[in-house]
């Protein structure tokens, strides 16, 4: 094999060898973009403190829409919520009425390939609470959450988060992600509502290119091992043959020897 075909070659299985990495060991990038509620234009307009009220079709957190009838949609705040991560989450306050409030967020997607779908979800009242995840309008999953704290009270400082993850397969380029609080009624006193944070997507791979890659990998590390092996310097071994014949005169060596180099 030439230097130009020993160099293509080990371009070629470094390349496999990348594409190995990037699917076995780097986390999927999540898709949505401020899956926390993080970003936006926040500002207090409600009687309660740290939280902003958002009309239906409200687009006031970055990347989403806000959708509800005469139900309240809540944008919440630290200190006094507590969310899972960052200073923000969202609280779909429904109330019981139809249609039920929601947020959803539209991004690209690759047709037939399976998606990761996963939230952290906790509850606002007294009672447990529950929230349809949906693609494209249809449910892929729901969640039933208890009361973080149990007490009767508007602030909620210390709300117990649960994760749930779902999967689909995408049918489409643009895919639609919704979070629908389904709370049945009735209740006494607060209603129960569905809280929701550190919401991700991300693409999941397909086996087979799993196993292509990590191939890749295996097979880069032998050819590197073989390299390192062919380059290394060969040991020598030397030895000294002698015999001594019976010597014909005073001054002859009595031994006569050979070195040998293998």
């Amino acid at each position: 094999m030439t230097n130009l075909q020993k160099m293509k070659t080990g371009q070629t299985l470094g390349s496999i060898a990348a594409l190995g990495l990037s699917l076995t060991c780097a986390p999927g990038q999540n898709l949505l973009l401020n899956g926390s509620f993080e970003l936006g234009s926040f500002s207090v307009n409600d009687g309660f403190a740290d939280r902003m009220y958002l009309g239906n079709g409200a687009t006031d957190i970055t990347g989403w829409i806000v959708g509800h009838g005469s139900g309240n949609f809540w944008w919440l705040s630290d200190p006094d919520y507590n969310a899972e991560n960052g200073s923000y989450c969202v609280d779909l306050d429904s109330n019981g009425q139809t249609p039920y409030t929601s947020i959803s967020q539209t991004f690209s997607t690759t047709v037939g390939m399976s998606y990761s779908a996963s939230a952290w979800f906790s509850s606002e009242g007294n009672g447990a609470a529950t929230a349809n995840v949906l693609i494209n309008g249809n449910v892929i999953g729901s969640v039933s959450v208890g009361s973080g704290t149990g007490e009767s009270s508007s602030y909620w400082i210390d709300l117990a988060w649960t994760n749930a993850t779902f999967t689909f397969t995408a049918s489409s380029t643009n895919t639609t992600l919704t979070f629908q609080d389904d709370t049945p009624g009735p209740f006494t006193g607060l209603w129960p509502n569905p809280l929701v944070d550190n919401a991700s997507v991300v693409a999941v791979p397909e086996p087979s290119i799993v196993g292509l890659a990590s191939l890749g990998v295996f097979t880069l590390a032998c050819w590197r091992r073989r390299r390192m092996l062919r380059g290394r310097p060969r040991k020598r071994h030397i030895s000294f043959i002698c015999h001594g014949p019976p010597r014909r005169t005073e001054t002859e060596d009595p031994f006569a020897c050979r070195i040998r180099v293998h």
